[in-house]
């Protein structure tokens, strides 16, 4: 997944998608 194409476009979903290793 790429996931740095999500933190562009905002660290809110980065930061969901951290939760989900988390």
């Amino acid at each position: 997944m790429n996931y740095r194409k999500y933190i562009r476009h905002g660290r809110r979903l980065y930061n969901l998608i951290k939760g989900m290793f988390n």
